[in-house]
């Protein structure tokens, strides 16, 4: 909040987007940061560059700074913040469940506790109807959606620990599966490299001192799957091709889109694509 501080944050930004290209910023701890500093920052590269990408993680920690001026998940509905995008851990653990090393062992409905499957409508249309949770944001375009980051166990390691006694096949349907969901849920998608192809760290979570031998890409595991990178190509394509995939307010979504349950805890969703003039079904 200091006059020079922001400064320095916000010269630095205009300095690589100018003199290096850069299309976008991922804030650490972005939470700790003003609002206001994040509007001014992404007002001045937004000048340099309209498409510009700017994102963070919106956790709550600790700080001088006060409650209400944080760029947190708390605060995504100021007006100063409805331009930035947020990692939405309620979509990763309503997903597969919590990723930390004490819970790997929960499941999220994609993996079988379908006591979420209202949660996963909620994520799936961008946290921005209440469906089994409040919503979180205001626009779709403001939520990341992701199931796999550099911090914690990758989806691999994690489905090992919580469908222990599935086959390796099953699990890779089941990779298949979340990340199809990921794509095509409303929202910024976010796929880790190797989550493709469903690449491990060998069970090791917090990897960051741990070399190429646990965090370099497997070239020969992604060759034997290139049916997986296939499908999530598959994805992208149908993603793009359907325009009700990028619906953005809440009012546009609760009349385009519409959930049935089906047996055995699945989910039908029903999307209206005026574009296209056409249902989509996503089960």
């Amino acid at each position: 909040t200091h006059y020079m501080a922001r400064k320095l944050i916000i010269d630095a930004v205009c300095y690589f987007a100018k003199v290096y290209g850069f299309d976008g910023f991922r804030f650490d701890l972005m939470g700790i940061i003003d609002k206001k500093t994040m509007h001014l920052l992404y007002k001045a590269l937004k000048e340099i560059k309209p498409d510009i990408m700017v994102y963070g993680e919106g956790w709550d920690m600790p700080t001088c700074l006060a409650f209400e001026e944080k760029s947190s998940l708390n605060n995504t509905f100021d007006k100063d913040l409805i331009d930035i995008g947020f990692f939405n851990d309620r979509f990763r653990d309503v997903l597969k469940g919590k990723t930390d090393d004490s819970n790997l062992q929960a499941k999220g409905y994609l993996n079988g506790d379908l006591n979420y499957r209202d949660g996963f409508k909620h994520v799936f249309v961008g946290s921005t109807v209440s469906y089994g949770f409040p919503a979180m944001f205001d626009s779709t375009k403001q939520t990341i959606n992701y199931v796999e980051c550099h911090d914690n166990a990758t989806l691999f390691d994690k489905l090992a620990v919580s469908n222990k006694d599935e086959t390796i096949e099953t699990r890779l349907r089941r990779i298949k599966l979340i990340n199809a969901c990921t794509i095509l849920s409303l929202g910024v998608p976010l796929i880790h490299a190797g989550q493709e192809v469903g690449l491990s760290k060998n069970g090791v979570c917090n990897s960051y001192n741990s070399g190429d031998a646990i965090n370099g890409f497997r070239y020969d595991i992604a060759a034997n799957r290139k049916d997986m990178i296939k499908y999530l190509n598959d994805i992208i394509r149908l993603k793009k091709y359907f325009s009700c995939f990028y619906l953005d307010r809440k009012e546009e979504i609760v009349s385009n889109i519409e959930f049935e349950d089906l047996q055995n805890g699945a989910v039908a969703i029903k999307l209206n694509d005026s574009e296209r003039k056409c249902k989509v079904i996503v089960i």
